[in-house]
């Protein structure tokens, strides 16, 4: 899904009527393929989960849809610089799930990532509390490994820590990650280049991008039993999509 995105960052247009087309365009493709992954999200109520794997991916489908849904309404509203903050997170659930489908057993690194941040977060608190927090992580890390055992009993474990980078890399998409990923990261770390407005050309790519994170969340549910009758129609107009501007639309 992420096929087609390499020069889409680039943005040379100087006809304003044909930019505003495209970003109708490309707002209208957003709200579609939205629209698309809450209903298939809707379409597993009431199905059996096949696993980890499954639950994994339905999470983080789930996580881009409500991204997404805000998304659309900041950008109905004009708020564009607002609207920003949600393609990162986006970006990054679609890259978990590609990389995930891609290779099944980078879910126990995932998972490995979650611990970690489960410590930073939780040891200090214990420690407050008098408590043994060791004892508390180790059990739990060694009943969710026995669970995933018996869903993957073929898989290597590897009890380390996985970035983004190297996730993306092991995807096939370590070029997606170097282009948009890091641009995105810019507005969360509230780096310079985004809080002075400097970063206002990635206008155009604002849509087209939020578009594939969602189509990368469609395609997941879809392969996990949900619904998507329009998914074809709608990745192929993701596929012929130009970029377009949203100069002169930006409330604050």
């Amino acid at each position: 899904m992420f096929d087609g995105c390499h020069d889409a960052i680039v943005y040379n247009s100087d006809d304003m009527n044909c930019e505003m087309d495209k970003e109708t365009a490309s707002f209208d493709l957003v709200q579609a393929m939205q629209e698309e992954l809450r209903n298939a999200l809707n379409s597993l109520g009431g199905k059996t989960s096949n696993g980890l794997l499954d639950r994994f991916v339905f999470l983080l489908a789930k996580h881009i849809n409500s991204a997404a849904d805000g998304y659309i309404c900041l950008r109905k509203a004009s708020k564009i610089d607002a609207s920003k903050h949600l393609i990162r997170p986006s970006i990054e659930a679609a890259l978990q799930i590609v990389a995930v489908r891609n290779k099944p057993e980078l879910l126990y690194r995932f998972a490995h990532n979650e611990r970690t941040q489960n410590r930073r977060l939780y040891e200090p608190q214990a420690i407050k509390l008098g408590e043994d927090y060791d004892i508390q992580d180790k059990k739990r890390w060694e009943d969710f490994t026995r669970e995933y055992k018996a869903f993957f009993p073929a898989h290597h474990l590897i009890e380390q820590d996985i970035s983004m980078f190297d996730a993306a890399k092991a995807a096939g998409l370590d070029w997606y990650y170097d282009v948009y990923y890091r641009l995105y990261c810019r507005f969360t770390h509230a780096l310079l280049a985004a809080t002075s407005g400097s970063l206002n050309w990635t206008d155009p790519e604002d849509n087209p991008q939020m578009a594939v994170a969602i189509c990368c969340a469609v395609e997941a549910v879809q392969a996990a039993g949900g619904a998507a009758p329009n998914l074809v129609a709608l990745r192929s107009r993701l596929d012929n999509l130009g970029t377009g501007g949203t100069e002169g639309q930006r409330s604050q």
